[in-house]
């Protein structure tokens, strides 16, 4: 037999199951089993025979992982792992998930190995961690005195950061303008933060590309 989840139509002789018999699934492996029958007070026990079921090859299965989020801290992907053969779901204690956990954010790959009544191996499966996603606010009013030109000096605030994580000026750079270079109060500047691959931006993204105004 090849292990196929179900119950065994017939006993492993061949002759069809009695009412008093009841069906079990077949496990991979080698089982060995005894017969023995009873009639007019005597009983009569056969030799034992082995039959062997065969796992079935994880190695055609597809592997589907749920993308995670940076969170600053070490995430698996081991419990969000599906794996589907000839489209039905194995159990997921009918394989393990061989993977290395990671805190930052980027793509990697896990191995998934089947055990039990499954064999074979599917290696370098993808999984990733996404940035996480900041906001960026300014504050609502911003002053220089007057040189002529539209240039703002703006120090940006970041919402969601993890893990009381900061970001510095060496994380990101800023480019901001007044409306005009007029002289005047309360002046609308907008601008745009940009994230740089640092240790610590790089587990970021911004929303609305990193575009503010102090309007908003």
């Amino acid at each position: 037999w090849t292990y196929d989840g179900m119950a065994m139509e017939q006993n492993p002789a061949g002759s069809s199951l009695q009412a008093y018999q009841t069906q079990q699934k077949a496990r991979g492996g080698t089982h060995t089993f005894t017969c023995i029958a009873h009639c007019g007070g005597y009983a009569f026990t056969s030799q034992p025979y082995t039959i062997t079921v065969d796992p079935i090859d994880l190695s055609g299965a597809t592997v589907q992982v749920r993308d995670l989020t940076y969170n600053g801290s070490q995430r698996s992907p081991a419990y969000y792992v599906t794996v589907t053969l000839n489209g039905e779901p194995v159990q997921y204690n009918y394989y393990d998930v061989e993977a290395t956990p990671q805190t930052d954010a980027g793509e990697y790959t896990l191995t998934i190995t089947g055990t039990g009544n499954y064999t074979g191996k599917i290696e370098n499966v993808p999984w990733k961690i996404n940035p996480a996603e900041l906001t960026v606010s300014a504050p609502s009013e911003v002053k220089k005195a007057y040189d002529g030109t539209t240039n703002a000096t703006v120090t940006p605030t970041f919402n969601g950061l993890k893990n009381n994580e900061n970001l510095t000026a060496a994380d990101y750079s800023v480019t901001a303008a007044f409306e005009d270079a007029k002289v005047g109060f309360k002046k609308i500047v907008t601008g745009k933060v940009t994230l740089k691959q640092t240790d610590t931006a790089k587990n970021y993204v911004l929303k609305d590309d990193g575009n503010f105004s102090t309007d908003n």
